[in-house]
């Protein structure tokens, strides 16, 4: 059987499991629904695995070894390119918070939590219209968000309409334990 043959593909598997599990969602422990970081520690037992493979691969000595090492080294460089150019365009999500939060809504519309932070970013910058919304988005989703009723008041109150401006700030509640504390910018 595989199993036998390959028994490192096995323990791999395994290790890959029991780190990913406290990250399955699970047991929720926090507003995220998914984060980039939950993969790193999980995702290093294939880094280990394929770099056995690799070690075993030029350990062969036979006559086809010279091709198998520029087959091995060819892939080898193809699939850092790879990772290389996907990691470039992740890190341009993070480039700031007003990208990544937009990234975040591109993927997942109805993020409370991230019209949240954006309409913060909004409101620092003037753009009380789109603020407004955002905020608005956000409280469709979490009613008690505390931020989400902050940052209508400053929007509403550039935009006009006074009377939204002075009930937000009192509708937030003091505590919300399902709302997350305000993101900072990054």
């Amino acid at each position: 059987t595989r199993r036998r043959r390959w028994p490192a593909l096995l323990i791999a598997w395994a290790a890959y499991l029991a780190l990913l599990a406290p990250m399955l969602g699970l047991a929720q422990s926090g507003p995220q629904l998914v984060a980039d970081r939950y993969s790193y520690l999980s995702c290093m037992v294939w880094a280990v695995l394929i770099g056995a493979g690799v070690t075993r691969a030029w350990a062969y000595k036979d006559i086809r070894t010279t091709r198998r090492r520029i087959c091995v080294t060819i892939g080898g460089v193809g699939v850092v390119g790879v990772l290389a150019i996907l990691a470039n365009a992740q890190t341009r999500v993070w480039a700031d918070s007003e990208t990544l939060w937009r990234t975040v809504l591109a993927h997942a519309p109805a993020t409370g939590t991230a019209h949240a932070n954006l309409a913060v970013l909004l409101n620092d910058t003037g753009e009380y219209t789109e603020a407004r919304e955002h905020s608005r988005a956000a409280l469709a989703v979490l009613p008690g968000n505390r931020l989400a009723h902050i940052e209508l008041a400053p929007s509403s109150a550039e935009l006009g309409d006074l009377p939204t401006a002075a009930d937000h700030p009192r509708l937030a509640p003091t505590t919300s334990p399902g709302d997350p504390r305000p993101m900072l910018p990054v």
